[in-house]
């Protein structure tokens, strides 16, 4: 029959070659792993591939019960394995859609809490700003001479401002990145280290889906975490440029060789010697290329002092 498919007539040396190109090809999709991918996504009730895989078993049983020798069943096959090509395509896109809906709702389960502790911090605070304004109106009234009055002002006044970082929070347009970045930077605090954010330009309506840029800020702010001791400052930018966004993070770090910078992003590089480190940047760099972004990745001066900067740059 596959003979026939392929318009080869019926002799040893074509029958040995079919079985083994089968055969090769039955070992590299072994070793390619496609094998335990299908298995895992069936055991997880994965609709698009149970579709897909069904489809693609009747094609096959259909192909096998009819002698391929005739021009038009030759012709019928060819067109029903294009109808699966296409039906599967479908549902590939389709079972994609659902999956990146999932991801958004788990954010925002995730991270939206955070968010409300940030604006409920805000609330206290401007609460807070409204009583002292109070109290600095009735210290004036109160003060005998414009000295008095000067000092009153400056003791009441101090530490009123909103934090920093919580304006700069305030001003992202994601909220899921908000909350996430909230919360690190809470973790920050408990080890006595300082992150300074610097937030401009969009993360939504970008090429990278915004649960790619939660992943990849959060692998990036995790390792400058670890790498960082009490005391020592973090920082964060973003901004447009050229009409796409840069997003870096910098910690202190000795400098690094440009061999050094190139390897971090290698596949199961990890300064720690526990297993299954080592894939947080080699993913980052698979998601920057995948969207035809550009990666970041340099040794700056700040003040004196290396730092460390990674990131990416994308549309």
């Amino acid at each position: 029959m596959p003979l026939a498919v392929m318009e080869l007539k019926e002799g040893t040396a074509a029958v040995c070659g079919v079985r083994l190109l089968s055969l090769l090809l039955w070992a590299m999709l072994a070793a390619s792993g496609l094998f335990a991918w299908l298995r895992e996504r069936l055991e997880e009730g994965d609709i698009a591939v149970e579709s897909a895989s069904c489809a693609t078993l009747s094609v096959l049983l259909l192909l096998w019960q009819f002698q391929m020798g005739r021009k038009g069943l030759r012709m019928g096959a060819a067109a029903l394995l294009a109808a699966l090509l296409i039906l599967d395509g479908g549902l590939f896109l389709w079972e994609q859609r659902r999956i990146r809906e999932q991801q958004h709702t788990r954010l925002l389960e995730q991270y939206l809490p955070m968010v409300e502790e940030l604006v409920e911090s805000v609330r206290a605070r401007q609460h807070e700003f409204n009583n002292r304004m109070m109290a600095i109106s009735a210290a004036v009234s109160a003060a005998d001479s414009l000295e008095d009055a000067q000092r009153a002002v400056a003791v009441l006044t101090d530490g009123i401002a909103l934090d920093r970082a919580d304006r700069e929070l305030l001003k992202c347009d994601s909220k899921v990145i908000s909350g996430m970045l909230f919360g690190k930077i809470k973790q920050a605090e408990l080890r006595h280290i300082k992150v300074e954010i610097d937030l401009s330009g969009s993360f939504l309506r970008r090429s990278l889906p915004e649960s790619d840029w939660v992943e990849i800020i959060g692998v990036l702010l995790d390792n400058a975490l670890e790498a960082s001791a009490p005391d020592d400052i973090i920082c964060l930018r973003s901004k447009d440029q050229d009409g796409a966004l840069r997003f870096t993070v910098s910690n202190p770090c000795p400098p690094k060789s440009n061999t050094e910078l190139a390897e971090m992003f290698r596949r199961g590089w990890s300064t720690k010697a526990e297993r299954g480190r080592g894939y947080g940047l080699f993913n980052v760099r698979q998601m920057v290329e995948r969207r035809g972004g550009r990666l970041v990745v340099r040794n700056e001066d700040m003040d004196g002092q290396n730092y460390l900067t990674i990131g990416a740059i994308l549309l």
